[in-house]
């Protein structure tokens, strides 16, 4: 889903006056909502989508525009929340009259119940186990984490009810629930570890917080993942670093979609495989560009005196940890240098999100797997027309396999693995957070200086 400010051209007001409306597309659908802002086209500001400022009225104007497009913003966003649904029809009525239905079925089907209607069941919070899973959900920060929790909500809901209250709760209670999951999911080993693992979670904040006794611990099975193979060779990586560097010399432009994709996977090796979601949250103001000079140091000076590198300080989304990568500027000039064309110190560098709109946390995550999506498929057409030398079809290739390609060509140079592990911003140890010293940024530049020297 996409909400953006424009100037209605189609039908003006009056000559050369046009209306400013919010613009939300959502599969091939599309709501406008008039601001009530009307502006002459020359006052108009379409990069930054606000009224310039030789309208005499330009603030206010952008302050009407601004409150309109953020409360069209959060409406979606609350329904969306509440009744788990982007179908622009359904939520079309909340953007005009600023309401939501909250009507209940006097027998409503877990199926087609909501977020919204399962929070208004009458039960006071947390005194039966589904109140206590409810009140789990509205603990959690994040929305993807949330979602998990409501899948358990439903499905307990739908077998058990309320269930017991908490004062009554034995092991027998979640043994029933786990025998449930296993008879309706035998063979959907994802469905049972979600449940399961959300299951036990519930149990843990219960515990925690007083609902439960610290001493119920009922047996809950763990369901392994088992990591698809996200390995490349070092033949592989090779030959795709071949492939970047003749696409580069072929469309030194990045004209064609597939030179852009290899750049972008070229560059998050060099970045020491940043997720995508990392990688897409960098700004320009995140990088800087340092000269090191050598000095003593654990690898030695066995490449350079000097080397121009690029600097990247973030951190990353999953862990919270803090990382700071230090990278040979010269292998991944060309996309860098592309990437940063006419932008300002606040633009992404990655061109997934835009600066100018307001996403919801949905919306990013959707723009960001869609984009990501297509930058992967673009990648594999350019890698399957080549046949890597031991890839298939059946495995394509994805932005987290680049986070593999650093780890194996940094493993190939000896780098002790406290090391890599501080590198692509694991949870620190004990061990190094109190008496193992860091690498310096001039060793870290080195290390992907050797890196590429690997792949030519």
């Amino acid at each position: 889903m996409i909400i953006t400010k424009e100037l209605y051209r189609d039908k003006p007001v009056a000559t050369n006056l046009y209306p400013v409306i919010v613009r939300v597309r959502h599969l091939g659908k599309e709501k406008i909502v008039f601001t009530s802002v009307n502006v002459f086209r020359k006052h108009w500001d379409s990069r930054h989508c606000t009224v310039n400022r030789h309208d005499s009225s330009h603030k206010i104007k952008n302050e009407i525009i601004e409150s309109t497009f953020r409360r069209v913003a959060g409406n979606i966003q609350n329904y969306i929340d509440d009744f788990l649904t982007s179908n622009l029809d359904d939520i079309i009525k909340a953007i005009d009259d600023d309401r939501k239905p909250t009507q209940l079925l006097p027998h409503p089907d877990i199926s087609s119940l909501t977020c919204h209607q399962l929070k208004t069941l009458p039960t006071s919070s947390a005194t039966t186990f589904a109140g206590l899973i409810r009140e789990k959900i509205d603990s959690s920060r994040t929305l993807n984490t949330r979602r998990g929790y409501e899948t358990l909500l439903r499905y307990y809901y739908l077998k058990f009810e309320e269930g017991p209250f908490l004062n009554n709760m034995t092991t027998e209670s979640i043994n029933v629930v786990l025998r449930q999951i296993e008879n309706d999911y035998s063979k959907a080993s994802t469905m049972k570890r979600v449940l399961s693992s959300k299951l036990n979670a519930v149990i843990n904040y219960g515990k925690e917080n007083g609902h439960l006794p610290p001493t119920f611990s009922p047996r809950i099975p763990f369901y392994p993942i088992y990591p698809a193979d996200r390995n490349l060779s070092a033949p592989e990586i090779k030959t795709i670093y071949h492939l970047y560097l003749k696409k580069i010399s072929e469309d030194p432009k990045f004209r064609e979609v597939s030179t852009l994709a290899l750049g972008l996977f070229i560059l998050d090796i060099a970045f020491q495989g940043l997720a995508p979601v990392d990688l897409s949250e960098l700004k320009i103001s995140d990088l800087s560009f340092p000269v090191l000079h050598s000095a003593p140091n654990y690898f030695g000076n066995n490449i350079a005196d000097s080397i121009r590198a690029v600097k990247v300080t973030t951190c990353r989304k999953k862990t919270s940890q803090p990382v700071t990568i230090t990278a040979a500027y010269q292998p991944i000039k060309h996309i860098l240098d592309y990437l940063m064309r006419d932008k300002d110190p606040d633009d992404y560098l990655i061109p997934c999100f835009s600066k100018y709109k307001s996403y919801s946390e949905t919306q990013r995550q959707s723009r960001l797997a869609n984009f990501f999506r297509k930058v992967s498929v673009n990648l594999n057409k350019a890698i399957n027309g080549l046949k890597l030398p031991e890839h298939n079809t059946m495995r394509p290739i994805t932005f987290y396999f680049a986070r593999h390609a650093f780890c194996n060509l940094i493993d190939s140079l000896d780098v002790p693995r406290h090391i890599i592990q501080h590198m692509i911003g694991h949870r620190t140890s004990v061990l190094e957070k109190s008496y193992l010293r860091t690498l310096t940024d001039y060793e870290q530049a080195s290390l992907s200086q050797k890196l590429f020297h690997l792949l030519i």
